[in-house]
């Protein structure tokens, strides 16, 4: 009889109960004996069976009670020691152990079984051999611990790689699942788009037909009279007429020709202010000087640039004025227009009723005064804007008997009332 010793690290009751469970169902062997602290002999218990209470007390308890447990075996008896070491008084409390003792009189069993029955002492109990140490100067303990620990760690690496062969299988499986169903989803689809052109291949060919039959209808309208054709006309360019009038706007090109002109006002208005603010302090530090001629001088220049100042908010306001007046008008003339067209379509109606009635064309007079006005825009005329500057020039030249100007040694006069009187060439004379 020999035997063989597989320390472990120290396990817990539960862990003991379900490694000999799985032994039992290696070994067919399901009658264990158990032993537990304090005197405690439980004795056989059937694993295929329900367990007694006061087994299953100690493993609610979740704790190391259990000092022995046996599994006859034939031939090859297995038996767990808290501690280790049987044989003696100490026991470790870093390690326990699992004997295995060879009996070849009781018989003997494959070579299959017995390495089932190793590898999962082995893998549930996570056995290490504690001769792996590193340094043959430390004590047994450190042995055991450095053994322990380097177990330990093949133990998580081992799982890792479990772990990773796992993960990396169920990641294959999942992308054929996803395969699968994209598979079934692209199959669904097609079968879908399918159905709907076909739908869509019948909606058209109803909606061929029918659109066949109206035209035809319409033909047949058409050919007989255009009064239709004519209102259809009409009501497309009466709809097109109040779209315009929903949102009557000049065209983004157009706005912004305008911008150039009022930045160039609001930065001559700026630089008129700018310099009569500086000139009405020069002008004040002049008053106290008590020369006349200076305080002419900026007196004058202060009137022109107020002047300056305010001719030219006048000007930007007249100017946007006009700007106003003409778009109100151009959206006036819009909604004349918009009547001119209804009265246009009512007078050729009434012009196709009367030779239908009477066989001849309407009288000319009726027809003059029913289109009196028709078409004609009659707006007001917007004056063209003048800087206030220059409606001063013009009314100086206006009032003034002559204006003589001298460039150099040589003199021009302009007589205004001589101008006036003056008619144009007409051309080709």
């Amino acid at each position: 009889m020999s035997d063989q010793r597989i320390k472990i690290p120290r396990a817990s009751d539960k862990v003991l109960i379900a490694c000999f469970k799985d032994l039992a169902k290696i070994t067919g062997v399901s009658q264990i004996s158990i032993n537990a602290l304090g005197f405690n002999n439980i004795g056989a218990v059937d694993l295929d069976q329900d367990l007694p209470s006061s087994l299953e007390l100690i493993l609610k308890k979740n704790s190391a009670i259990i000092e022995t447990i046996s599994l006859n075996w034939p031939g090859l008896p297995i038996t767990f020691y808290r501690g280790g070491n049987y044989q003696a008084q100490e026991k470790s409390g870093i390690y326990d152990e699992v004997v295995i003792r060879q009996n070849q009189n009781q018989g003997s069993h494959d070579s299959e079984e017995v390495i089932e029955v190793i590898s999962v002492i082995n893998k549930k109990l996570k056995a290490f051999d504690p001769k792996r140490s590193a340094s043959g100067t430390m004590s047994e303990e450190q042995a055991h611990f450095e053994a322990l620990h380097n177990s330990s760690i093949e133990r998580l690496e081992l799982l890792n790689e479990e772990l990773i062969k796992s993960t990396h299988e169920y990641r294959l499986k999942l992308d054929d699942d996803h395969q699968i169903r994209l598979k079934d989803l692209e199959d669904e689809f097609e079968n879908r788009k399918k159905e709907l052109h076909e739908k869509i291949e019948e909606q058209e060919s109803k909606i061929t037909v029918r659109e066949k039959s109206l035209d035809e209808e319409r033909k047949k309208l058409d050919d007989s009279n255009n009064t239709h054709a004519r209102r259809e006309i009409r009501r497309d360019i009466l709809k097109e007429i109040k779209a315009r009038q929903d949102k009557f706007s000049l065209t983004e090109g157009t706005n912004k020709l305008r911008k150039p002109i009022a930045l160039a006002m609001i930065g001559l208005i700026a630089i008129f202010v700018f310099l009569g603010s500086v000139s009405a302090l020069e002008f004040y530090d002049i008053l106290r000087s008590s020369d006349m001629s200076k305080i002419l001088i900026a007196s004058v220049k202060q009137f022109i640039y107020t002047g300056g100042a305010v001719a030219s908010v006048v000007f930007l306001i007249r100017w946007m004025n006009r700007w106003f007046e003409l778009h109100s008008q151009s959206e006036f003339y819009m909604k004349q227009f918009e009547l001119d067209m209804e009265r246009a379509s009512w007078l050729v109606e009434t012009s196709l009723e009367w030779k239908d009635a009477k066989g001849t064309a309407i009288p000319t007079e009726l027809l003059e005064s029913l289109s009196r006005n028709l078409f004609v825009n009659e707006g007001q005329k917007v004056e063209q804007v003048q800087h206030p500057a220059d409606q001063l020039a013009s009314a100086l030249m206006g009032s003034a008997s002559g204006v003589k100007l001298r460039a150099g040694d040589s003199s021009i006069e302009i007589d205004p009332r001589k101008l006036t009187k003056a008619k144009p060439i007409e051309q080709g004379t």
